[in-house]
């Protein structure tokens, strides 16, 4: 078309040129995953960095088991199964080889899917939310690594949103319940788990450091407006009254923010390194955006 309107008018032509040009380029990026010059475009999913994150979350895993019940590993195992099948399902429709880096990610959002959930959820419904983070978390976006939204996140907010009642019982355990020795040991795993990841991909620490510093920013905000509003009403960690108010502050805090769940959302989800940034200023500043989203969410809604 470009050849045909050259003689009769160069403009036209000059466009045309430029939109197969484009079209080449647009090509090429989607194939290589990179802009010409080098900088990354697409995230590109490592399988060790998977395998890592689901032997980082083991710890987690049993601790779970521990002080939540056996029924972990049935949550556990429906998502197994549905994140698997949802990627074997759409990869016979596109044609397209079962890959083995799939099957990995499966695993690995099982793992994280049987943890965050409660353990007394149906198993239904646990199914139910892991086919629709399965499907339009992953699968819609091109499959395993191509995804821009975390699946396991977005199966929860799915079970949350449809069946919050039946969904979050106040007699449901969870990691946000968990309490005294149960509570510190949890964390403690969820500190191993996560010195694993940060000594295998280091650029971790800045999407931690930025959920960390907004988290303590939002909540200096909040106890600026009005300390009494935002504090827990029933303090459920031990405070020693010989400590300085400000380290009161933070283990109210701590109480307040369901600090179990919180914490494993920011080691294992924030960081995830395909929903991630490349760039470190794009790290911290979606860190720094969940942390603050996460505060104001935990003490400004029902959730």
């Amino acid at each position: 078309r470009a050849h045909e309107l050259l003689a009769s008018d160069p403009v036209e032509a000059a466009i045309w040129e430029r939109i197969r040009a484009s079209y080449h380029e647009a090509a090429w990026m989607l194939q290589t995953g990179q802009f010409p010059n080098g900088r990354p475009m697409l995230q590109q999913f490592d399988v060790d960095l998977e395998l890592w994150t689901l032997a980082a979350s083991a710890p987690v895993a049993v601790a779970a088991v521990c002080f939540l019940g056996w029924q972990v590993t049935a949550v556990a195992g429906v998502g197994a199964v549905c994140f698997v099948g949802a990627s074997v399902a759409f990869a016979l429709v596109r044609r397209r080889r079962i890959s083995s880096e799939a099957l990995i990610s499966s695993l690995s959002l099982a793992v994280l899917y049987g943890v965050i959930l409660p353990p007394s959820a149906p198993l239904w419904m646990a199914a139910a939310g892991a086919v629709f983070g399965a499907v339009f978390a992953r699968e819609v976006f091109g499959g395993a690594g191509h995804n821009v939204f975390h699946p396991v996140l977005v199966a929860e907010c799915f079970l949350v949103l449809s069946y919050g009642p039946e969904f979050l019982t106040e007699s449901a355990r969870h990691l946000g319940v968990l309490v005294g020795p149960d509570a510190r040991w949890c964390l403690v795993a969820i500190a191993i788990g996560g010195a694993v990841l940060v000594a295998v991909h280091p650029r971790r620490l800045v999407t931690l450091a930025g959920v960390m510093l907004s988290a303590a920013a939002t909540l200096a905000v909040f106890w600026t407006i009005d300390a009494a509003a935002y504090m827990p009403s029933a303090l459920t960690w031990p405070v020693e009254a010989s400590f300085p108010e400000a380290c009161r502050r933070w283990l109210w805090a701590a109480t307040g923010m369901d600090v179990c769940a919180f914490a494993f959302a920011m080691v294992f989800l924030a960081t995830d390194p395909v929903t991630s940034p490349r760039t470190r200023k794009g790290m911290f500043t979606v860190g720094a955006a969940i942390g603050s989203a996460c505060v104001v969410i935990r003490y400004l809604t029902s959730y």
